[in-house]
């Protein structure tokens, strides 16, 4: 692991700077010292970045500043190493949570954060028509509304070009509403979501980033109490069982397949009607359908298994033939003599589609795991490995017996171990310590 050559463990980085400025101060506010503890999430369902921190209140900074929730934070991050470069995010206080007297003329102040793109996004609304592919409507009402510029994706949505009207919605209400009836051919959904590497809003479908390698698949994370021990024990140094170490797991559990019966994502019946020439189209859903053809594809390995199955029959008939709920939707096509609308025309298709997105979106909570890991590779050089990328994770299996020679297959517990995409990460900063909390998704389990 030259990369990390001169860490001097694997929770490193350097808070270079905590700037606070604020419209009643003309020179802005160094509170670098004073922050006990700050957290920054990302999120796949979020473009744009949320966070807190605690500070140790010694210089009048509540009344001083008197804060309003309009004052804007630059936080400036580094780490130890040459290759890195500083990573700086802009924040607005959102809102004072808390407050915790400690001593007569000391006091803890929590604070919220938002990134500035989603604090002018709730003051900015769009009212204005746009025609074009998904991809190129998304990318002007970033632009026209926040100035942001966005990543397009590798894997282009299937719906054809449309125009539409944007009903006096935020930015990023409007870019989740078209992005809403968008798939792949396969019909998996695209996510609109925000790192902390990079300034740009990236638009990526749940296939370019299911398909994708693991950035750590020569050196799994393993989630091991005995290696845990030895971390303590050696925590001045770094390796790969410290640096790939879990310090804590667990499952984010399911909904279960009733749940899922009655959200109409294993078996269900669809029709669509369209009110300007009264003609009706329907299709049945089959959760086994879906995950046959995302095998054929090569979207779920053949080397894994559905997290579910639909094994268990009900009068002679698997429950995914059983059509546990009704959808039925009205939609008016013809809206315009040279563009499609909103609903991309009257093709059952395009409407099975979004009726896989939907079931597929989710299928990915099924087998979500939780777990925190030390911070250094998350910071280290220009390249994600948060959000958006895979990584593989190690949790061995209940089994005292361990012969001579057997492999991490063998160990591994094969329904939590695996190949996990990362939908969330918050790095918490604290006791000069930096921790990520992930959670893990993934459609297909490892088969014994």
């Amino acid at each position: 692991m030259a990369e990390f050559s001169m860490h001097q463990s694997p929770y490193d980085y350097k808070l270079s700077s905590f700037v606070i400025t604020s419209h009643y101060h003309d020179v802005p506010i160094d509170i670098t010292n004073n922050i006990s503890m700050f957290e920054i999430t990302e999120s796949l369902i979020a473009p744009y970045l949320t966070g807190s921190f605690i500070m140790l209140d010694d210089l009048r900074f509540l009344d001083g500043v008197s804060v309003n929730g309009t004052e804007r934070v630059t936080v400036t991050l580094d780490n130890p190493t040459v290759e890195s470069s500083p990573i700086e995010l802009r924040f607005v206080i959102s809102h004072l949570k808390g407050t915790h007297k400690v001593q007569d003329q000391r006091e803890m102040l929590d604070f919220s954060l938002i990134e500035e793109n989603g604090f002018n996004n709730e003051i900015s609304r769009l009212s204005k028509s746009y025609q074009g592919t998904r991809t190129e409507i998304i990318e002007k009402i970033l632009r026209d509304g926040l100035n942001l510029v966005l990543e397009r994706p590798e894997i282009e949505c299937v719906q054809p070009s449309m125009k539409v009207i944007i009903p006096y919605m935020t930015p990023f209400q409007a870019a989740n509403w078209i992005l809403s009836r968008m798939t792949t051919a396969s019909g998996m959904p695209y996510f609109l979501f925000k790192t902390i590497k990079s300034d740009k809003i990236y638009l990526k479908s749940l296939e370019e980033m299911i398909t994708q390698d693991p950035w750590n698949r020569k050196t799994p994370y393993v989630y091991s109490i005995a290696n845990a021990q030895a971390q303590q024990q050696n925590s001045g140094t770094i390796d790969s069982v410290s640096l790939f170490n879990v310090e804590s797991f667990h499952n984010e559990g399911n909904t279960g397949m009733l749940h899922k019966m009655l959200d109409g994502v294993i078996g269900s019946q669809h029709a669509v009607t369209d009110m300007g020439s009264g003609q009706t189209e329907t299709f049945q859903y089959n959760a086994n359908d879906t995950f046959n053809q995302l095998m054929d594809l090569g979207i779920i390995s053949k080397n894994e298994r559905p997290t579910f199955h639909t094994a268990l029959e009900f009068k002679n008939r698997n429950i995914a033939n059983h059509n546990s709920l009704n959808v039925h939707r009205l939609v008016m096509n013809g809206t315009y003599n040279d563009h499609n609308n909103y609903y991309e025309g009257f093709d059952k298709g395009n409407f099975k589609l979004d009726a896989i997105r939907n079931a597929i979106s989710a299928y990915l909570g099924e087998a979500s795991v939780g777990i925190t890991i030390p911070g250094a590779p998350m910071l280290i050089d220009e390249t994600n490995r948060s959000i958006g990328t895979r990584i593989r994770f190690l949790y061995l299996a209940n089994k005292t017996e361990v012969k001579p020679g057997e492999d991490e297959g063998t160990m591994a517990d094969l329904i939590r171990s695996g190949t996990y995409m990362i939908a969330n990460s918050t790095h918490q900063f604290a006791m000069e310590k930096h921790t990520v909390s992930l959670s893990g998704l993934k459609l297909g389990n490892e088969k014994i």
